[in-house]
């Protein structure tokens, strides 16, 4: 494993690394993309500063999201810095994704203010490529005054989702705020050509991300104050546990390697210690970045050895997976015919 770092020349918000971990983009005082391959000045891509940004999965544009008023704007730039396309939605995007198929994933939150309370509305919204935008209802809900106005913009930290790297499910966070009840975060699996939703687990308020493994069967949560969790989403049941906050979590899409809070883990046993802040994985496994105040810790792999899915075999556990969120297979049966196929 080789470290370095790349100091910045203000503060670190939001952060993405590309495909091949060669670029990050980062927001600051307005969108940049550092190259990492070589001495290369920061290229502006914007003077707005971004709420979220991503990849796309082949690595040659990059997805921003800018708030408008009670609009959000997502724009998409070639590697370039050139604003391709774009689009608007209403309300406030919480984060993104690319999709295998080069759609975008967005996640909104839509606010209305009223004298019984303030209804709120999360849509999945659907980007594809030709610029047509296309809304998916996740839930609806009412939420207090007094609670809106205490958490101002950390409400919107209380939604997000992550993508599964066979991009056919979500896992997805939910504020809930009952009279009497103490406030939680609700956890749910949605696969995405179904439909299909499931409860997973109730966390507090102050618990992390959740992110994918990267064979896309298992998550990994934490409650933000002890507890990490390695969970099977089907058994409902934890693999592994570390006994970690889980305040930063990152997942590689490539292979076994996790990092919890300045830790990397391999198969889940220690692996080495590292610098703690928000992390992320480049889609190859290859690098891991981690973005402190004014500078991202870049630390490099080896080259995973890895079994790419045939088409065929891509499409068929798509299918079998879509089966088991129908239920129309047994856990057993889904299993068994899992290990047959990736042979």
């Amino acid at each position: 494993m080789q470290v370095r770092t790349v100091d910045v020349s203000s503060d670190i918000g939001v952060f993405a690394v590309s495909t091949a971990g060669d670029r990050i983009a980062y927001g600051h005082a307005g969108l940049s993309v550092v190259s990492l391959a070589g001495d290369k000045s920061d290229l502006l891509f914007s003077d707005r500063t971004p709420l979220a940004l991503a990849w796309s999965q082949q690595g040659a544009q990059l997805a921003a999201v800018f708030q408008d008023g009670e609009q959000t704007q997502v724009v998409v730039y070639a590697d370039s810095g050139e604003a391709l396309r774009s689009y608007r939605i209403d309300g406030r995007v919480t984060c993104l994704a690319w999709t295998p198929a080069a759609d975008i994933l967005a996640l909104a939150v839509q606010l209305r203010t009223f004298s019984f309370g303030i209804p709120l509305k999360a849509q999945l919204v659907h980007l594809d490529p030709q610029g047509s935008v296309r809304n998916e209802t996740l839930f609806d809900t009412t939420l207090k005054k007094g609670t809106v106005a205490s958490l101002g913009d950390e409400l919107y930290r209380l939604y997000g989702f992550d993508l599964s790297p066979l991009g056919d499910d979500i896992v997805f966070t939910r504020f809930y705020d009952p009279p009497v009840i103490r406030r939680n975060l609700k956890v749910f699996l949605r696969h995405l050509p179904s439909g299909a939703t499931r409860l997973l687990m109730e966390l507090p308020t102050e618990a992390g991300s959740a992110v994918w493994s990267a064979d896309s069967e298992q998550v990994v949560f934490s409650d933000g104050q002890q507890r990490t969790v390695r969970f099977d989403p089907w058994t409902l049941t934890s693999v592994r546990r570390w006994d970690l906050p889980g305040r930063f979590l990152a997942h590689s899409q490539a292979g076994p390697l996790l990092y919890i809070d300045g830790q990397l883990y391999q198969d889940g046993r220690l692996a080495a210690q590292m610098a703690d802040g928000k992390a992320a994985f480049s889609r190859n496994g290859q690098k891991l970045i981690v973005a402190g105040k004014r500078q991202f810790s870049i630390y490099s792999f080896p080259e995973a050895a890895q079994s790419p899915l045939s088409q065929e075999q891509r499409q068929r556990l798509l299918t079998l997976r879509t089966l088991r969120a129908k239920e129309l297979v047994t856990l057993d049966e889904y299993q068994r015919t899992r290990r047959e196929l990736m042979k």
